[in-house]
Protein backbone atom coordinates (compact mmCIF):
# COMPACT_ATOMS: atom_id res chain seq x y z
CA UNK A 1 0.00 0.00 0.00
CA UNK A 2 1.61 3.29 -0.82
CA UNK A 3 -0.12 6.73 -0.01
CA UNK A 4 1.26 10.24 1.05
CA UNK A 5 1.31 11.90 4.30
CA UNK A 6 1.02 15.38 4.80
CA UNK A 7 3.99 15.98 7.78
CA UNK A 8 3.84 19.52 8.59
CA UNK A 9 4.18 21.33 4.77
CA UNK A 10 5.94 18.16 3.11
CA UNK A 11 4.03 15.54 1.36
CA UNK A 12 5.44 12.41 2.33
CA UNK A 13 5.09 9.22 -0.04
CA UNK A 14 4.61 6.35 1.95
CA UNK A 15 4.69 2.53 1.42
CA UNK A 16 4.05 -0.46 3.57
CA UNK A 17 5.22 -4.11 1.92
CA UNK A 18 5.38 -7.38 2.67
CA UNK A 19 9.13 -6.49 3.93
CA UNK A 20 7.77 -3.80 6.23
CA UNK A 21 8.44 -5.49 9.51
CA UNK A 22 11.53 -7.27 8.43
CA UNK A 23 13.23 -3.98 7.32
CA UNK A 24 11.94 -2.68 10.52
CA UNK A 25 13.88 -5.52 12.80
CA UNK A 26 16.96 -4.95 10.47
CA UNK A 27 17.62 -1.21 10.95
CA UNK A 28 15.73 -1.40 15.13
CA UNK A 29 16.71 -4.90 16.04
CA UNK A 30 12.96 -5.37 17.53
CA UNK A 31 10.06 -7.11 16.15
CA UNK A 32 8.01 -5.00 15.28
CA UNK A 33 4.75 -7.34 15.41
CA UNK A 34 5.74 -7.65 19.52
CA UNK A 35 6.14 -4.13 20.17
CA UNK A 36 2.58 -3.14 18.82
CA UNK A 37 1.04 -5.88 20.24
CA UNK A 38 2.51 -5.38 23.73
CA UNK A 39 0.82 -4.42 26.99
CA UNK A 40 3.56 -3.13 28.24
CA UNK A 41 3.72 -0.39 25.42
CA UNK A 42 3.04 3.54 27.05
CA UNK A 43 2.06 6.28 25.19
CA UNK A 44 5.72 7.67 24.53
CA UNK A 45 7.07 4.01 23.05
CA UNK A 46 4.10 3.96 21.04
CA UNK A 47 5.22 6.95 19.48
CA UNK A 48 8.95 5.86 19.08
CA UNK A 49 7.80 2.53 17.35
CA UNK A 50 5.24 5.01 15.23
CA UNK A 51 8.04 6.91 14.22
CA UNK A 52 10.17 4.31 13.50
CA UNK A 53 7.97 2.46 11.10
CA UNK A 54 6.71 6.07 9.70
CA UNK A 55 10.74 6.28 8.43
CA UNK A 56 10.74 2.57 7.49
CA UNK A 57 7.81 3.65 5.41
CA UNK A 58 9.00 6.65 3.56
CA UNK A 59 12.40 5.42 2.62
CA UNK A 60 10.69 2.47 1.23
CA UNK A 61 8.58 4.57 -1.04
CA UNK A 62 11.96 6.72 -1.76
CA UNK A 63 13.57 3.51 -2.99
CA UNK A 64 16.34 3.78 -0.50
CA UNK A 65 15.72 0.23 0.85
CA UNK A 66 19.71 -0.64 1.46
CA UNK A 67 20.04 2.87 3.46
CA UNK A 68 17.56 2.01 5.98
CA UNK A 69 19.11 2.44 9.47
CA UNK A 70 19.41 3.95 13.08
CA UNK A 71 21.40 6.87 12.08
CA UNK A 72 19.40 7.05 9.14
CA UNK A 73 16.37 7.48 11.56
CA UNK A 74 17.57 10.02 13.32
CA UNK A 75 18.44 11.98 10.24
CA UNK A 76 15.06 12.08 8.95
CA UNK A 77 13.81 12.89 11.70
CA UNK A 78 15.83 15.93 12.42
CA UNK A 79 13.45 17.07 9.09
CA UNK A 80 10.40 17.36 10.58
CA UNK A 81 8.78 19.39 13.81
CA UNK A 82 7.74 16.73 16.62
CA UNK A 83 4.10 17.68 16.74
CA UNK A 84 3.68 17.88 12.76
CA UNK A 85 5.34 13.81 13.05
CA UNK A 86 3.10 13.04 16.19
CA UNK A 87 0.25 14.47 14.79
CA UNK A 88 0.17 12.50 11.63
CA UNK A 89 1.44 8.62 13.30
CA UNK A 90 -2.50 7.01 13.07
CA UNK A 91 -2.44 7.82 9.49
CA UNK A 92 0.80 5.74 9.39
CA UNK A 93 -0.28 2.75 11.31
CA UNK A 94 -2.99 2.92 9.25
CA UNK A 95 -1.13 2.30 6.40
CA UNK A 96 0.82 -0.73 7.83
CA UNK A 97 -2.18 -1.64 8.79
CA UNK A 98 -4.00 -1.80 5.17
CA UNK A 99 -1.19 -3.43 3.78
CA UNK A 100 -1.92 -6.63 5.57
CA UNK A 101 -5.67 -6.92 5.38
CA UNK A 102 -6.36 -9.88 3.14
CA UNK A 103 -8.74 -9.43 0.42
CA UNK A 104 -9.36 -13.33 0.20
CA UNK A 105 -12.32 -14.79 0.84
CA UNK A 106 -13.20 -18.06 2.63
CA UNK A 107 -14.29 -21.25 0.97
CA UNK A 108 -16.43 -22.27 3.47
CA UNK A 109 -19.35 -20.40 4.89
Amino acid sequence: MEKSVQIGSVSVPMRATAATALRYRQAFHRDLFAELNSKEVTDDTYVEICQRLAYVMAETAAGNTLAISEEGFFDWLDQYETLDLVNVLPEVVGIYSASKASTSKAKKK
